[in-house]
């Protein structure tokens, strides 16, 4: 029965591999939006949400490996810990993120070219590509304020993707949404206060 043990892989040699991963992933996302809306034609769109995809796989390959390989995911480099950083936890909800915004940009492809009546989409794909920008970065953040800026990007982002279709009832409730949202990040300082 020897022959069915297996011994545990090795972890790599370059521990922060994995947190690379995840920042080339986090740093592409804007990018690819920044490309769709300076593409200047919506059929081109498709190439930015491409470029979305293959970053939101990278970012699940980071954070799985992370998982994967616990206790080498603290090896961040030193100018960077204390703006981000990664744990077991974020490792796991930044899979998850990956997973379905690689999922959420191969759906939208047919949906925008479908709805584009209702929805620009190049500022589509850029304010969905922050929104998880901001996703990302409020899991990986190591300080309040690094929190607080991403926070704030994901609220705005998702602010103006309610109210894409441009009637009224979604400016109405991406109002809504806005003022909650911030009532939730002045109760977030509050508490950061606190602490």
């Amino acid at each position: 029965m020897s022959f069915l043990h297996c011994d545990p892989l090795p972890p790599p040699s370059n521990l922060s591999m994995f947190f690379w991963l995840l920042l080339v992933a986090l740093v592409g996302l804007p990018i690819s939006g920044l490309v769709a809306w300076a593409l200047k034609s919506d059929t081109n769109a498709k190439i930015a949400i491409i470029l979305s995809t293959i970053f939101s796989i990278v970012g699940a390959v980071g954070a799985a490996l992370a998982l994967r390989f616990p206790g080498t995911v603290t090896s961040v480099p030193s100018w960077l810990s204390s703006a981000l950083t990664l744990d077991g936890l974020s490792a796991l909800f930044s899979l998850l993120l990956w997973i379905v915004a690689a999922l959420a940009a191969v759906f939208s492809l047919p949906y925008l070219a479908r709805e584009s009546a209702h929805y620009h989409p190049r500022m589509t794909v850029l304010k969905t590509t922050l929104f998880l920008f901001g996703m990302q970065g409020v899991l990986l953040a190591a300080s309040p304020m690094v929190f607080l800026f991403f926070w704030e990007t994901m609220s705005l982002s998702s602010f103006f993707l309610v109210m894409s279709d441009r009637s009224a009832s979604s400016v109405k409730a991406a109002l809504l949404y806005f003022i909650m949202t911030h009532l939730g990040a002045g109760a977030l300082l509050a508490g950061f206060g606190v602490l």
